[in-house]
């Protein structure tokens, strides 16, 4: 975050040796002022970027332009605005980009896929006012093809609780989960929304997060969803304190969403990790103020989160950590959002992997 006419922007950081050896082709685009990081996945960077107000109010409410950007080709794509009505409520929406064989096509491994066509999954929720809450509130959501170069039709589900968790500065969220073919879009700190491509229909409802702690020590911030392999698990990451009554400690908690055979989910309580061991000595100054603690991103299919750290008189920082092996390393200064972002390279005969992670900072930073 910024200040001014700089308010955001999103900066494409090295992560690893393979990563600072091999420059993307943009290589002096590394910051992007302006251009906010939604979405990394399957080789493909989604940015939203202001368009012009005038042309945006003749053909949709949405104000921003969606584009997808492959960092190693410098391949950009804007993409088309979805026709009216898209009554989308200030800055209340979200977007996933992927490969169209992750929506369920099938038959990619998403090593080589650049280039290829994929889907870009747009969702925004909309409130009839804000003075009259017993009226229900909707949430929608539409595909966009590169095939077709068109978007779906809408899919919608209503619920009373349209809630965005937003700070004033803050454009939008930037979280979402591919399992399967079924993307989760966090929305909240009590629920989030489920969006299933598979079988070529589109179909979304709402799925609310583990039971958050009492309300003395309940947070804000939203739930955090992540996957960490190949079985086709949601799973949610929350900081907690260890001592409910008397907060002395924070530990990490795991859960693991199960669905039956009859389609009936739940949550179901998983390890725990103590937070302050887990980081380097010093790391985390105030570890009895779960606010000290933030989630910022996590690297999809693997163990790997980023977890950001401050408070009122010691200097912020983002952590690397892997919940397996708990370890971990300092890999940013301050930044409100860190979106990982992995391509497989093959130069001439030998294969070589990079990854590489895309944030949202500061432009000065």
């Amino acid at each position: 975050m910024g200040e001014g006419d700089m308010r955001y922007g999103s900066r494409y950081t090295p992560n690893n040796g393979a990563a600072s050896s091999r420059r993307p082709a943009a290589a002096g685009s590394r910051d992007l002022p302006l251009w906010l990081v939604l979405d990394c996945r399957h080789g493909r960077a989604l940015f939203a970027t202001p368009c012009p107000r005038r042309a945006a109010a003749a053909t949709t409410s949405l104000g921003h332009d969606l584009v997808v950007w492959d960092p190693f080709t410098n391949e950009q794509r804007r993409l088309p605005r979805p026709s009216s009505p898209l009554a989308i409520t200030g800055r209340g929406f979200n977007a996933a980009v992927l490969c169209a064989a992750g929506g369920g096509g099938g038959g990619c491994d998403h090593r080589s896929c650049h280039g290829g066509p994929f889907l870009v999954a747009l969702i925004w929720s909309h409130s009839p006012s804000p003075f009259l809450p017993h009226l229900p509130g909707a949430t929608s959501a539409r595909v966009y093809s590169s095939d077709t170069g068109e978007w779906s039709d809408t899919t919608t589900v209503e619920h009373h609780d349209v809630f965005y968790y937003l700070e004033d500065r803050s454009p939008l969220p930037c979280r979402s989960v591919l399992v399967g073919d079924t993307l989760y879009f966090t929305w909240s700190s009590t629920h989030a929304f489920e969006l299933r491509l598979g079988g070529g229909q589109r179909r979304l409802s709402i799925v609310y997060g583990p039971p958050r702690p009492p309300p003395l020590i309940e947070s804000s911030s939203p739930i955090f969803m992540m996957s960490m392999g190949d079985d086709a698990v949601l799973r949610c990451v929350e900081v907690e304190p260890e001592d409910e009554k008397l907060c002395l400690r924070l530990r990490l908690r795991l859960w693991s969403r199960n669905v039956d055979d009859n389609g009936v989910a739940q949550w179901i309580r998983g390890r725990a990790i103590e937070l302050e061991p887990l980081l380097p000595d010093g790391a985390l100054q105030t570890p009895w103020i779960p606010s000290s603690v933030q989630l910022l991103g996590a690297v999809e299919g693997t163990d790997v989160i980023f977890v950001g750290t401050h408070s009122p008189d010691h200097p912020a920082a983002v952590y690397m950590v892997q919940l397996n092996s708990r370890r971990s390393r300092k890999v940013f200064d301050k930044c409100t959002s860190v979106v990982p972002y992995t391509s497989f390279c093959i130069p001439g005969i030998d294969a070589a992997s990079t990854s590489e992670g895309a944030r949202e900072g500061a432009s000065s930073a």
